[in-house]
């Protein structure tokens, strides 16, 4: 890692494409240099050690990373409060968490996953978290999909609810500002769920959506900023409300008319 930080400057002029392919025999070099010391150990080497010496540097990267994202981001909450308030951290503040990153010698340069576009889009329609418009045909939707950031953050945290491990995910593909949304969203998220069980002690391990519905109107009243939380709360425990369900069924409890109809 230390080469590779040495490197960086040297390799300022090369392209994203060219310094991938760099990065992968520096990859190749260290896989090679484990398996020569797998060997004089007389281990058997595995045949995916490159797969194993990639997942283990990203993660150990990642670990490095962490701490100084998760004080990053503390700085600019205010987690006294009982509920988050909107947080803007400006794009050109993320230099600053860049020098601390490289003070401390955290190389996010060094990440190196084989998650392909393909495989993430095909992850966010299994897992629910993007639907196809029912005014767009298949094959226009399919030439048009897109995501965003946050689609990213929710597939990481489903899947870990799931305890499925995908490392590309997991790390947000190891994009910075992804990682500071991330651990934004984790923190007012844990900020909320806190908050909001407190006031509904008696809330189900598992809630119907009306009873989700009613903590929220009993809690929040005709304050609809925070459906997002409960949203998220909501897909973590097993229920995926489709768009603008959960507000139609607030609205109803805070109307007094309590009927439901699964699919509203």
């Amino acid at each position: 890692m230390a080469n590779w930080m040495y490197m960086q400057e040297e390799l300022s002029d090369f392209t994203e494409v060219e310094r991938k392919e760099i990065l992968k025999d520096e990859m190749n070099k260290i896989t090679r240099s484990a398996g020569e010391a797998l060997r004089s150990q007389q281990i058997k080497v595995p045949a995916h050690l490159f797969q194993i010496v990639r997942e283990e540097i990203n993660d150990k990267i990642i670990e490095l990373a962490r701490p100084h994202i998760s004080q990053f981001v503390y700085s600019y909450r205010r987690p006294y409060l009982m509920w988050p308030h909107p947080v803007d951290i400006p794009l050109k503040d993320l230099e600053k968490l860049k020098a601390i990153l490289k003070e401390n010698g955290v190389t996010l340069e060094m990440l190196y996953y084989d998650l392909t576009e393909d495989r993430i889009r095909s992850l966010l329609i299994q897992y629910d978290i993007r639907r196809k418009p029912e005014f767009q045909d298949t094959e226009t939707w399919s030439r048009n999909f897109s995501y965003s950031h946050d689609d990213l953050i929710l597939l990481g945290e489903v899947l870990r609810a799931k305890n499925i491990r995908i490392q590309g995910v997991e790390h947000v593909r190891g994009d910075l500002w992804i990682m500071v949304k991330q651990e934004m969203l984790r923190q007012q998220d844990s900020q909320f769920r806190k908050s909001f069980l407190a006031a509904n002690p008696n809330l189900p391990e598992k809630p119907s959506p009306k009873e989700w519905a009613s903590a929220y109107a009993r809690t929040l009243k005709n304050d609809l900023d925070y459906l997002g939380y409960v949203e998220r709360m909501a897909r973590l425990a097993g229920t995926v409300f489709q768009k603008g369900e959960l507000e139609k069924l607030v609205r109803t409890e805070l109307s007094g008319n309590v009927s439901y109809s699964p699919g509203m």
